[in-house]
C-alpha cells in the first residue's frame, strides 16, 4: 500500500499501489507487552451490535450492547467506558474494562443522544450530548458517574449537537452543532434553514463563550479532536443536495479560539474524491499533525496543523475510525470490513506488517486509545 507524499497530492495524482498479501494479512507484530486497546463499536445487525475490544496481541473481543453504538469516551479515574448510541439512539452503555459489570441509562425525555459525550477530568460527571425531538436544539445534561442521574443541563448553543471535547485548560468545552435537523430515518427537515456553528462553552456555568461559522451555510460541522495547544480541528460533511452551486468545498477545517476558522485547502482532486463527507479527526499529539477520514471517499488525509499543510493521502476501502496508537507515535484506522491499519504518525507511511484483519467484525465510525 502506497501513502502519497505532497508533491504527488500537489500534483493531483491518486494511483496507489497494493499488495495482495498485506490484504490478507492476520494478526502480526505482536507488541511486547499489553500496554494499550483499541475499541470501537461494531455490527451490522442488532444481533452483532457491541464493542469491539482489539489489540495486536490477543483476538478481538465482543461485548454486546443491543444498539448501534458510534462515540466512545473513558472514565480517567478508572477502566469503565461509556458507548453512546448512534443518533437518534436513547440508550448509552457503561462497560467496565475489568469484570463483566455494565450499566445503562437514558436520554432526557423527549430526547435522543447525538453519539457523543466527554468525562471530566476528575472523573465525577459525564457531559452528554442531546438533542430535543420537537425542534433539533441541542442540550448538554451533567450526570454523575455513580447512576448517571442528570445533576444539570444547559443548551450546546445550535441544533443538531454532535461531538464535544475538552479544552486543555480542563474548564472549557468545544462543540461542533451540526445545524441539522433529521427525520427519524436521519433525513434532513431543514437544509434551507440549516446553521451549524462550533460553539466555546463555560463549563461550570454552562454560558456560551464564543460562537464561529463557515462561510458556506451547508456545510455541517460535525466532529471534532483538540491539540495540547488547543487548537480544533474539524470534521465537515457538505450537504451537496442544498447548495445553490457545484463549487468544490474544503471539508477540514483548524480553529485557534480566537481568529475565524480557517479552512484546511487541498488540491481538487482530493477535495472532488473526499465526495462532500469527512466522517472522523484525530490529531498527534507527538507530531501535530492531524488525520481526517473519508469513508465516501476511501481516505484518511492528513495536514500539519501549524503549517495548515497537506502532507498525505492514504487509500482504505471506507476508512472512518481513527485513533492514536503505540502511546500516540501511530494513527490507527478501522473500516467497516474488519480491518486495522497503522500509519506513522511523523512520515505516514503505513508500518510493515501491522495490519489486523478481523473478518468476522464490522467497526462503526470511531474508535477509542486506552492504556491498560
Amino acid at each position: 500500500m502506497k501513502t502519497l507524499n505532497r508533491r504527488e497530492l500537489l500534483a493531483g495524482l491518486f494511483a496507489l499501489g497494493c499488495s495482495p498479501a498485506l490484504l490478507s494479512a492476520e494478526i502480526s507484530a505482536p507488541l511486547k507487552k499489553e500496554h494499550e486497546i483499541w475499541l470501537s463499536a461494531q455490527g451490522k445487525t442488532a444481533g452483532d451490535y457491541g464493542l469491539a475490544r482489539l489489540s495486536q496481541y490477543a483476538p478481538p473481543r465482543v461485548l454486546r450492547s443491543g444498539f448501534r453504538g458510534h462515540g466512545l469516551s473513558k472514565n480517567p479515574r478508572n477502566q469503565k467506558v461509556v458507548l453512546f448510541p448512534r443518533y437518534p439512539g436513547t440508550e448509552a452503555l457503561e462497560f467496565d474494562l475489568n469484570n463483566p459489570a455494565q450499566q445503562q441509562f437514558a436520554s432526557l425525555n423527549d430526547h435522543v443522544m447525538s453519539g457523543h459525550g466527554v468525562f471530566s477530568a476528575d472523573g465525577q460527571y459525564l457531559y452528554c450530548v442531546e438533542v430535543s425531538k420537537t425542534d433539533g436544539s441541542g442540550l448538554i445534561s451533567v450526570r454523575d458517574t455513580q447512576q448517571y442521574k442528570v445533576q444539570r443541563q444547559f443548551p450546546s448553543g445550535g441544533i443538531g449537537p454532535h461531538e464535544i471535547k475538552w479544552l486543555p485548560d480542563g474548564k472549557t468545552l468545544v462543540l461542533a452543532n451540526g445545524g441539522l435537523i433529521t427525520d427519524g430515518k436521519g433525513n434532513a427537515i431543514n437544509l434551507d434553514s440549516m446553521d451549524s456553528n462550533l460553539t466555546y462553552l463555560d463549563a461550570a456555568s454552562g454560558k456560551i463563550i464564543s460562537q464561529w461559522r463557515i462561510n458556506e451555510p451547508k456545510a455541517s460541522l460535525r466532529h471534532i479532536d483538540v491539540s495540547p495547544q488547543g487548537k480544533v480541528a474539524i470534521a465537515i460533511q457538505l450537504q451537496r443536495e442544498a447548495c445553490e452551486h457545484q463549487n468544490l468545498v474544503p471539508l477540514c477545517a483548524v480553529h485557534d479560539g480566537q481568529n475565524p476558522i480557517e479552512l484546511l485547502q487541498a488540491p481538487e482532486t482530493l477535495l472532488s474524491s473526499l465526495q462532500d463527507y469527512v466522517g472522523s479527526v484525530c490529531i498527534s499529539p507527538k507530531s501535530n499533525i492531524a488525520g481526517f477520514t473519508s469513508p465516501r471517499g476511501n481516505l484518511a488525509c492528513f495536514w500539519h496543523l501549524d503549517k495548515k499543510q497537506i502532507l498525505a493521502a492514504h487509500r482504505m476501502q471506507d476508512v472512518c475510525g481513527i485513533t492514536l496508537g503505540d502511546n500516540g507515535a501511530h494513527f490507527m484506522l478501522s473500516n467497516s470490513a474488519g480491518q486495522l491499519q497503522q500509519l506513522d504518525a511523523f512520515n505516514l507511511r503505513e508500518i510493515p506488517g501491522s495490519r489486523i484483519n478481523n473478518k468476522n467484525l464490522a467497526f462503526d465510525n470511531h474508535m477509542l486509545t486506552v492504556q491498560i
